[in-house]
């Protein structure tokens, strides 16, 4: 049986978070990165990953 590996991505949630901000005039915009950091990095996959779940399970999946 073959192992899958694990493929490190680069850390784009983090280097979004840093890279998008606005300006205008005196004032700035720009993600808090801790929150777009957990945001991208845990509430997503695991709140699609129960979506799959469940459409898996109502639709018959093994």
């Amino acid at each position: 049986m073959r192992r899958l590996r694990r493929r490190r991505l680069p850390p784009a949630r983090g280097v979004g978070a840093v890279a998008f901000s606005y300006s205008v005039g005196d004032g700035a915009i720009a993600p808090d990165l801790l929150t777009a950091v957990l945001l991208a990095g845990v509430v997503y996959p695991v709140a699609l990953g129960g979506a799959g779940g469940a459409a898996a399970a109502l639709l018959g999946g093994e």
